[in-house]
């Protein structure tokens, strides 16, 4: 019995090692997925007035033009409003079928011997472009301030107000536009302002300087430099105020119920959108976080040590806060961090990172959920990304 036991075993050890040494053996044993790449559309960087495309899927190059001067862009249902030009001489403002497509219309602001233009904010709100701008005199330097309406598909002037001070952004809400009025970086007052016809119907003075002004579906968020979240209704009405630890002036989010924002009192927060009690709320004990997206019932944040390089990315539960997951992602170039940008687009993470000493930055595509880097593409010389265009959004 003994030897038939034996034998046995040493029949079945040999088969084990002549399935595993099989050079024709398939994939049964090879238990290594591919990472899922399932991403849509497409990066524009910028190198001074050189535009270039790259596919997110693969990071090939698809397009590219340079223009005479330099422009910022931003999109409403497919189509591009652009402004255009050096501080100093015109500036256009442009409407596009495309980001690089064919121009529908355009308005000029020309400069001239006594005064030149900025272009502070835009805002589209339904059928409308609302262009913030300054009229500066090239002899005292002293400025106008002005609220300009235009028409979305002719670029034709709704109706043009003056206003006290600088327009520094532009939100929308149930028909108002509300705008922000500072000089610099202080905030002096909020304004609603009716869409149709430009009437100024509440003011609201407001010194406590705004870090983010942020457009919900019943509400405006303002995110203070100090530690206020503040809920606001289209005639600038506080619906609450909430208070964090710190300073707070990174970003939010809405979604269903909850706003969610991420401080820098090293916390992510989740409120009642409605009333603005605490739902959860994850602390960091490292640096305060960078960046922050919500796909799937998941809430994707990143964060990175003040002394260390390497990025680490957290999983959260949208309902409870809680972590699910964690994942490091290794960064070895040397990196200037106020230049290193953070894109979530749903389960994924775009990284444009500079490398000031070598002149050069590169760009890399993350999937959070599969912890795997897609690809990493080197631009040279320093380019900075300008526009994400996916199918359901615009990054800017």
């Amino acid at each position: 019995m003994k030897v038939i036991t034996k034998l046995n075993a040493i029949l079945l050890i040999g088969l084990f090692i002549s399935c595993c040494c099989k050079k024709d053996d398939d994939s049964t044993f090879n238990l290594t997925t591919e990472p899922t790449n399932d991403i849509e559309g497409n990066l524009w960087v910028q190198s001074e007035n050189n535009f270039t495309e790259l596919n997110l899927k693969d990071s090939q190059e698809t397009n590219s033009f340079t223009t005479l001067n330099s422009f910022q862009c931003t999109e409403f249902d497919g189509k591009f409003i652009c402004s255009q030009g050096s501080h100093s001489e015109t500036k256009t403002l442009m409407q596009k079928g495309s980001f690089n497509g064919e121009l529908i219309w355009k308005k000029d602001y020309v400069a001239n011997s006594e005064h030149y233009y900025t272009l502070n904010a835009i805002e589209v709100h339904q059928n409308t472009v609302f262009v913030g701008h300054s009229i500066i005199d090239k002899n005292t330097y002293a400025s106008t301030y002005y609220l300009e309406a235009l028409d979305l598909d002719t670029g034709s002037v709704n109706w043009n107000i003056e206003v006290e001070n600088e327009i520094k952004r532009i939100t929308s809400l149930e028909g108002q536009i509300i705008t922000e009025l500072s000089i610099g970086s202080s905030t002096l007052e909020l304004l609603s302002i009716n869409a149709n016809t430009g009437n100024i119907d509440h003011r609201l003075p407001f010194t406590d300087r705004i870090g983010r002004l942020i457009d919900g579906t019943s509400s405006i968020f303002v995110m203070t430099w100090n530690n206020n979240v503040i809920s606001m209704d289209n005639q600038l009405n506080f619906n609450w105020i909430f208070e964090t630890d710190g300073t707070n002036i990174l970003g939010g989010i809405e979604t269903e119920n909850q706003f969610l924002f991420y401080s820098r009192d090293k916390n992510v927060y989740s409120l009642n959108k409605n009333n603005g009690s605490l739902i959860w709320q994850n602390s960091y004990l490292e640096d305060y976080p960078l960046g922050m997206s919500i796909f799937n019932n998941k809430v994707y944040i990143s964060n990175r040590k003040e002394d260390e390089i390497n990025l680490k990315i957290k999983t959260l539960d949208l309902f409870s806060g809680d972590e699910i997951d964690s994942y490091i992602h290794e960064i070895t170039e040397e990196l200037n961090a106020s230049s290193t940008k953070f894109y979530f687009i749903n389960q994924y993470l775009l990284l444009s990172k500079i490398i000031p000493s070598e002149n050069k930055s590169n760009a890399s595509l993350i999937n959070i959920t599969d912890k795997a880097l897609l690809w990493e593409k080197e631009l040279n010389p320093i380019t900075y990304p300008h526009l994400i265009i996916t199918p359901s959004k615009v990054y800017k």
